[in-house]
């Protein structure tokens, strides 16, 4: 069979099998997340960002946090409403409540976190990988390959590791070195002191023993910070991407660290230097696709709140990059998870965490009437390390 494979600095492409070395691995199904659309917008109140896709893709959302200079993931949390964001089959809603105009950031891709069949028009000359089972010559949806130089490819700027010394509850930061001036896009997954993984994000995630809490993260232009809660040592990871501003300017290069460009359109890979013009750049690393899909539990409702938990079995044998996704109580709208509802008269609170063999989902909910909440995921080959 036919492959293409580019490896990482440091690693041979003819040898190494760890999909994690390289940029793109293409004898295997390793899709590349491929972008539809991406930019930036000022939020007083709410703004509409219409896709009309026709069905719910996956998305990236970040807001400037009360006027600061740090910016943080756009999640749903009814305890601290200050931001929020969420999609449906046509639209991505961004929503401020601070009364203070702030810029916020989104990527919407042409994954699916529900089922759909999009399609694009090709342009120009190009290089492209079907996936098994799709035909290159003849397919039109953008999921159907592995790699398609038209399309932009999530770039992974930087990558790293951090150990944090905890005490009791307070803010920790550490230097991320990303040497980009404006990062907006990452995400972050923590250890906690009880050993299980979960998802960084500004609402506090709970360890799986209930006994540590870790939220607030946000990024500036030099430091990753978040808020913690219970002593002792948590491992964090974090991967910040290419900033997603309409006409900034992204990170610098080296030509010569990246053998296999691809430009985007009216640019020169000859000469350009800034990654922000590029769909490709074969000297960062990449998500790579290993499995989608969705699951589900029933809480039963008698008033009193419950907490019920189901998995899924991904069997990597380490701790994979995940993203998790909630349609909100029965909403036609989808957040991503962590998320927390509370009102009333019921509340309701959704969480993910993720070892070597399985991915967890758990739902705290009550509420007088019974209810069944489905939980949508991503899991990819990239490994945390952890």
């Amino acid at each position: 069979m036919a492959k293409i494979n580019i490896a990482l600095s440091g690693y041979n492409a003819l040898t190494d099998t760890n999909p994690d070395h390289f940029s793109l691995k293409a004898d295997e199904d390793n899709l590349l997340i491929k972008e539809f659309d991406r930019g930036t917008v000022n939020v007083a109140t709410t703004q509409t960002i219409t896709h009309n896709l026709g069905y719910v893709p996956f998305f990236l959302a970040y807001s400037r946090q009360y006027g600061g200079s740090d910016y943080g993931p756009v999640d749903h949390n009814s305890f601290d409403i200050a931001y929020y964001a969420h999609m449906d089959s046509n639209d991505l809603t961004l929503g401020n409540v601070t009364g203070s105009t702030e810029p916020f950031t989104y990527y919407i891709f042409y994954d699916e976190i529900t089922s759909g069949s999009p399609s694009f028009t090709e342009e120009g000359s190009i290089v492209k990988v079907a996936n098994s089972g799709s035909n290159a010559l003849t397919s039109t949806n953008p999921n159907d390959f592995i790699f398609h130089s038209n399309l932009n490819t999530l770039k992974i700027i930087k990558e790293g590791t951090a150990t944090i010394s905890a005490g009791a509850f307070g803010y920790n930061s550490f230097n991320h070195g990303a040497g980009i001036s404006n990062p907006h896009a990452f995400m972050g997954f923590v250890q906690f002191p009880d050993g299980s993984i979960s998802r960084l994000s500004k609402l506090t995630n709970i360890s799986k023993d209930g006994n540590y809490g870790v939220g607030e993260a946000t990024i500036t232009s030099t430091q990753f910070t978040a808020f913690f809660v219970g002593a002792g040592t948590y491992k964090i990871k974090y991967y910040i991407f290419e900033t997603p501003l309409v006409g900034s300017t992204g990170k610098s290069i080296t030509l010569s660290d990246h053998k296999f460009r691809v430009a985007k359109s009216g640019y020169n890979a000859l000469t350009e230097t800034d990654s922000n013009k590029y769909n490709f750049l074969s000297g960062f690393n990449t998500l790579k696709y290993f499995d989608s899909g969705s699951t589900s539990l029933t809480i039963s409702g008698d008033g009193t709140i419950k907490t019920e938990e189901t998995s899924i079995y991904h069997g990597l044998g380490y701790t994979p990059f995940f993203a998790c996704y909630v349609n909100d109580l029965g909403e036609s709208y989808y957040n991503s998870i962590p998320m927390n509802r509370n009102a009333a008269f019921f509340t309701a609170w959704a969480s993910t965490y993720c070892d070597n063999n399985y991915l967890y989902f758990k739902f705290q909910y009550g509420d007088l009437s019974s209810y069944t909440q489905n939980f949508y995921y991503k899991i990819f080959d990239n490994d945390l390390g952890f």
